[in-house]
């Protein structure tokens, strides 16, 4: 099955490797754009709108990855807080964790608003 492309956005099919980590209990997360909507803002704003869903319903961990040659998603999950913790030969996984109970801001400590 190949990808399903919408008006902006494209959605891949899951991989054997995703499916094993889902059923493992890791909540998948996944996107992508079409060419005509990138670099307006809309990964960035939906990884953070996802950041501060996760973290007011008690999420303590948020894991994400993206081949090494994305660099537009590294910045993606980079600008929202996210940190390298590793590789393999395709992938570059980002973190960002919180302690503590759950709150109401931005995640990375930051307050809510504008």
């Amino acid at each position: 099955m190949g990808d399903l492309v919408t008006a902006r956005l494209v959605l891949h099919p899951m991989t054997g490797d995703e499916a094993r980590r889902l059923v493992a209990g890791e909540p998948p997360h996944g996107d992508g754009l079409v060419p005509s909507a990138r670099g307006r803002g809309y990964a960035s704003e939906a990884l953070r709108a996802l950041l501060v869903c996760a973290r007011v319903h008690g999420v303590t961990c948020v894991r994400g990855d993206a081949d090494h040659e994305n660099i537009a998603s590294h910045h993606v999950m980079t600008a929202a807080g996210m940190r390298p913790v590793g590789e393999d030969e395709r992938v570059t996984y980002f973190e960002i964790a919180w302690t503590g109970g759950h709150g109401h801001g931005r995640p990375g400590g930051r307050p809510a608003g504008p």
